[in-house]
């Protein structure tokens, strides 16, 4: 029973040991760390690392996938196609590591806003915050929520574009994220702008310049400048808007020169000022967002035909008309608006859903615990019964093992010979004792009657042999043991049927003392091991037992030593059970 109790609790300890998740390698790990601030420095490393994850467990290599992933957007390089993303985030929901769940949602969402599929894109979003209830992580929840406003903002949703981006806001507080904290204000002054609000939208835009002079981000102050003219041009204040956009022209980061030209190409247009109105849009034709593209090809034709320059005019109509088209695809507005709107409709039910799930989940933990105890004490009680029955059981055969043995020996022609010996014994004893006194008659009585039992003893013994004999004879004279000994002949094609191995059977059971119930008695034979000690005891050689039940003449040999070795617990040879077998 103690070593029942050992077994199980290191069963449980090993299914505990196996739930647990193993660290990742310290190279992913800088990789991921990189991947945020040094996006070209972690691209370097995952390459480098790419031939090592061929030998990597499967888990690793998925979290290899999603670096990639994620330090390629994070170095603004366009997702081209779903095909390297599609097999992580199966991976992640079907067995990965639960943690990592949310950002592989999130880089799902990313890939298919890439793609142009806006819908698709804000599914992902939404299914990244669902997978957060369980393991939140504020970074990756501060981008979703970003990202799901400016997703919003492009279609003209501005109140969902207003909330996400508050959320984005709270999280890059609570992360003490001051960089965040600009960009979410920036945000949140676009949706209130959209939404009519001017003077939140400036007061918005204020705070995040303060906020940049504070942590002297002088590159992200001109990017929240750049907006605040576009917001100052829309209401006509065109002084305060070259003000403002003066200090963003000064130096221009890369990806902010797509918005920043857009802006001063409105402001010069706005102000008359044509040349510098005509620069800034053809700038914006090579280096432009989709969204600029259209607006300068729209301002150029416009000015074509102006100048009455049909020719030109329709061409930057057509160029239009694509951009145009392309911004459309980007948007699907009325589908994110329908897909929106079912979300919200569903976001009680969800929550209700949520609650109802948690609820049945603790009790459902209740209930496994205590099924759980349940079990282990049943086991527990049934292994020690178990262990009572088989020792009794063992106890039994062994003295049946024992039995048989002396049964054997009383049978054999070597106990028929000690009693011979003894009864030349008694009869010399007896011999002298007829010269001693009358007093020894009783004595020589009793060793007249132990003379007559062992001479009575010999005597059945030489029956049983006489009896053994004449069955053996009329076995070795069978149908069954002739048709047998004819399958050991080579050339002979057909196979034995089940219904010969139980005539077979029968036929040793009543020729020699139910000789398979003697056999079972020990040990619960295969079917096999049964064929092999029936054929044995009909005296067939190996090499014939091992013609008969198709098997090679080592095979055969070695289940006869194994099963000595099963019967009788201790070590044994072939030799030694055919010795059995033919005493049986």
């Amino acid at each position: 029973m103690k070593w029942g109790i050992v077994i199980l609790l290191s069963g449980l300890l090993s299914l505990l040991c196996a739930c647990g998740t193993r660290p990742y390698p310290p190279s992913l790990l800088t990789a991921d760390s990189l991947a945020s601030v040094r996006p070209d420095s972690a691209l370097s490393l995952l390459k480098a690392l790419e031939r090592d994850t061929a030998d990597m467990p499967l888990a690793h290599r998925m979290y290899y996938r999603l670096l990639c992933v994620k330090a390629a957007d994070k170095a603004y390089l366009p997702h081209l196609s779903d095909s390297l993303i599609r097999p992580i985030l199966h991976y992640y929901i079907m067995e990965g590591d639960p943690r990592l769940l949310p950002e592989a949602y999130y880089y799902a969402g990313r890939v298919y806003r890439d793609l142009g599929d806006a819908p698709q894109a804000l599914d992902y979003f939404e299914q990244s915050l669902e997978a957060m209830r369980k393991h939140e992580n504020l970074k990756v929840k501060n981008k979703v929520y970003a990202q799901m406003g400016t997703l919003f903002l492009y279609q003209d949703m501005y109140p969902e574009a207003l909330e996400a981006f508050k959320q984005s806001y709270q999280c890059d507080v609570a992360l003490e994220d001051s960089v965040g904290m600009i960009f979410s204000l920036r945000d949140i002054a676009d949706a209130y702008r959209n939404l009519n609000k001017p003077d939140s939208a400036i007061y918005c835009y204020e705070q995040a310049c303060e906020l940049s002079l504070k942590t002297q981000r002088i590159d992200m102050l001109r990017d929240v400048q750049s907006q605040l003219a576009s917001l100052y041009i829309a209401l006509g204040k065109y002084d305060l808007a070259y003000t403002s956009l003066q200090n963003t022209l000064n130096k221009i980061e890369e990806p902010n020169r797509s918005a920043i030209y857009s802006i001063a190409s409105k402001y010069y247009n706005a102000v008359g000022r044509t040349d510098s109105a005509i620069w800034y849009n053809k700038e914006l034709l090579s280096i432009g967002s989709v969204y600029a593209k259209k607006n300068a090809t729209r301002f150029f034709a416009e000015f074509a035909r102006t100048q009455n320059d049909i020719a030109q005019a329709l061409h930057y109509f057509d160029e239009y008309c694509f951009y145009a088209d392309s911004v459309e695809r980007l948007n699907s507005r009325e589908e994110v608006r329908r897909m929106h709107a079912l979300y919200n409709y569903q976001l009680r039910e969800k929550e209700n859903r949520y609650l109802q799930a948690e609820n049945a989940r603790k009790t459902q933990e209740q209930f496994i615990l205590f099924a759980v105890t349940l079990i282990t004490i049943s086991l527990l009680i049934a292994f020690y019964f178990y262990y009572r029955h088989r020792k009794a059981v063992l106890t039994a055969r062994a003295l049946l093992a024992e039995q048989l043995q002396e049964d054997i020996f009383q049978r054999s022609e070597q106990f028929k010979i000690e009693n011979e010996k003894k009864t030349a014994q008694l009869e010399a004893r007896i011999g002298a004792l007829q010269h001693q006194l009358q007093d020894t008659t009783t004595a020589k009585e009793q060793l007249e009657k132990q003379k007559e039992l062992i001479v009575y003893t010999t005597r059945q013994i030489e029956l049983e042999q006489d009896k053994r004999k004449i069955a053996e004879a009329l076995f070795f004279q069978s149908d069954i043991y002739l048709r047998f000994k004819k399958y050991t002949d080579s050339s002979h094609t057909s196979r034995l049927t089940d219904k010969d191995w139980e005539n077979l059977q029968a036929k040793i059971d009543e020729c020699f003392d139910r000789f398979t119930y003697k056999l079972y008695g020990l040990y619960r034979l295969s079917q096999a091991e049964l064929h092999i000690c029936l054929l044995l005891k009909a005296q067939f050689r190996n090499k014939e037992i091992a013609s008969l039940i198709n098997l090679s003449d080592e095979g055969v040999t070695s289940i006869r030593r194994r099963l000595y070795a099963k019967m009788f617990k201790e070590k044994g040879d072939a030799k030694k059970l055919n010795e059995f077998i033919s005493s049986l």
